[in-house]
């Protein structure tokens, strides 16, 4: 979980995208988990901040962070700012079916993240429990063997009693410790597999990003087909000239008929 990521973050400023490229080391789940939980609890934008940050460090790619943070903001935003926030998405190319599909990941990733840290808790504890039952047994009968040493055979026999019961409690929190160890390794499988679907959407959204950024600057050049300024070349004469070869001089008409005046 706590493995170093490298990503990039894509800024909106004054209605432009610019790209800086910054490192982050990813937090470990527990400190990640944290988070989440405060997001759960904390009211307005507070909360979409701490579940943007969630999801920012998740993600690894070009979007991560930015969409971190523009998600985070619309989960804890009030109506009016959520229609400012998906004006800002629409620019980028996204549609509301992007956002959402973003914000199903964030929702999804925060109750996973939280479900993993309960279940930590409570294997945490069965094994310390486990171990204190365990010591509890390794004491009873060391007293056991040293009141029968000092003759006291009553004595000797309470502490085997309390051995014996120490031993079936030492069972059974074994017992919890594994089953609470098993559903770790299962939330854990969910977390990765909510990893890899917020993999998936951000490439979409990069993707889509990417495609709308092109076509902004395609419209701003005025080269892009069907838009006005862009620069329209008659089919014909691309296959005059793909004719002519490279460097061969273009007939002109007029030029024709003056030579041929000139040579009556």
């Amino acid at each position: 979980m706590a493995r170093a990521r490298v990503f990039v973050v894509l800024l909106l400023a004054s209605g432009s995208d610019a790209i800086a490229s910054v490192g982050a080391a990813r937090a470990p789940a527990r400190s990640r988990a944290r988070v989440c939980a405060m997001s759960s609890r904390e009211p307005g934008s507070l909360k979409g901040t701490f579940a943007g940050a969630a999801v920012g460090g998740l993600l690894a790619g070009p979007l991560g962070a930015y969409l971190g943070s523009q998600l985070g903001s619309a989960l804890g935003a009030t109506s009016s700012r959520l229609r400012d926030e998906r004006d800002r998405l629409a620019a980028l190319g996204l549609t509301s079916a992007d956002l959402k599909a973003a914000q199903d990941v964030v929702a999804d990733f925060n109750e996973a993240e939280e479900s993993l840290r309960l279940v930590s808790d409570t294997a945490d504890s069965a094994r310390a429990r486990a171990l204190s039952l365990a010591e509890d047994v390794d004491t009873a009968y060391a007293s056991a063997r040293q009141a029968l040493a000092d003759g006291d055979e009553r004595g000797a026999r309470r502490w085997l009693e309390r051995r014996e019961d120490a031993s079936d409690k030492l069972a059974r929190a074994r017992a919890d410790a594994a089953e609470a160890e098993a559903r770790v390794r299962t939330m854990q499988q969910a977390v990765d597999g909510l990893a890899q679907r917020a993999r998936d959407v951000e490439a979409v959204v990069a993707r889509t990003v990417t495609a709308a950024a092109a076509r902004r600057a395609a419209s701003e050049l005025g080269d892009e087909p069907g838009r006005p300024g862009a620069s329209a070349v008659d089919p014909d004469d691309k296959e005059r000239a793909s004719d002519r070869g490279p460097f061969q001089p273009t007939f002109d008409p007029l030029e024709a008929r003056f030579r041929e005046l000139e040579g009556k």
